[in-house]
């Protein structure tokens, strides 16, 4: 029998070995594309796949409260939501919210305040360079591998096969990593970065610490596990030294996460001006 929390610690397993013929940046770009949430209707997609996840399927939330079929919060108004797009159908199969600081009172800006006041949750400086990534989630279609159960974000090894035709016609068919939780990922470093921000906080589940490890994404533990409806603990993630990270151990996630380096230039000149 498998290992279920081996299995989900995959996430970044060996990348060459998956990678034939094109390059990982080119394949996500053939599947996937994100968009962000900035009209009603939009937003409605995010609010509904939460749901769909969050509250109907794993229970985080109490669905009772959302007789309308859409899990929102006081947070939303303040947030820039993410949509994930299956270019192939159309359709929108997975979302993340990013939480911005609130200017008028630091120290109630994000939802992870409320359950966790460690330091670097109370600095006024730090606040003001972060932002908060929840309510990653990915409807269950599409998550569909033996472990994928056990979180809302799933994908933390291969999706589905899928056939590509090249240029020269040539059948191109394999087993591919995880494109759809790493275009999340990807769409809070752009959306965060696009917004001034350098450091991402996150109450994540313990199995996908490893994981997002793995990926080359450097997860400063901030707090002790914390037992909500499973175990989760608080972290920071700084983009900055994530993508150099990325960039020496995961060279391949680094290109599509850093659209071939474009990113990391924004990053280390936004870098630089909150040094200066």
């Amino acid at each position: 029998m498998k290992d279920l929390r081996k299995e989900q610690a995959s996430f970044g397993a060996p990348i060459k070995d998956y990678i034939q013929f094109k390059s990982f940046s080119w394949l996500y770009n053939q599947l996937f594309e994100t968009v962000i949430a900035e009209s009603p209707a939009l937003k409605e997609k995010a609010y509904r796949i939460r749901y769909e996840v969050l509250c109907e399927e794993f229970g985080y939330e109490e669905a009772a409260r959302h007789a309308n079929k859409l899990e929102r919060d006081i947070y939303d108004d303040r947030a820039k939501h993410c949509l994930l797009i299956h270019k192939r159908s159309g359709e929108a199969i997975g979302t993340v919210r990013l939480v911005m600081p609130n200017s008028e009172d630091l120290h109630n800006s994000f939802p992870l305040q409320e359950i966790f006041s460690g330091s670097r949750l109370r600095d006024e400086h730090i606040i003001n360079n972060m932002c908060e990534i929840s309510k990653l989630c990915i409807l269950k279609k599409f998550r569909t591998r033996c472990g994928d159960e056990r979180s809302p974000l799933g994908g933390v090894h291969d999706q589905d096969q899928e056939t590509f035709i090249d240029k020269s016609s040539k059948r191109i068919a394999r087993r591919i990593i995880p494109f759809a939780p790493i275009g999340l990922i990807k769409s809070c470093f752009d959306v965060a970065i696009a917004n001034g921000y350098t450091q991402g906080c996150v109450l994540l589940e313990v199995p996908l610490i490893e994981s997002f490890e793995r990926l080359g994404i450097i997860c400063q533990r901030i707090g002790p596990v914390i037992d909500l409806v499973n175990q989760r603990q608080p972290i920071i993630i700084d983009f900055f030294t994530s993508v150099n990270n990325m960039r020496v151990k995961q060279k391949a996630v680094w290109e599509m996460m850093t659209n071939n380096g474009i990113l990391h230039d924004r990053i280390m000149a936004l870098k630089t001006k909150s040094l200066a």
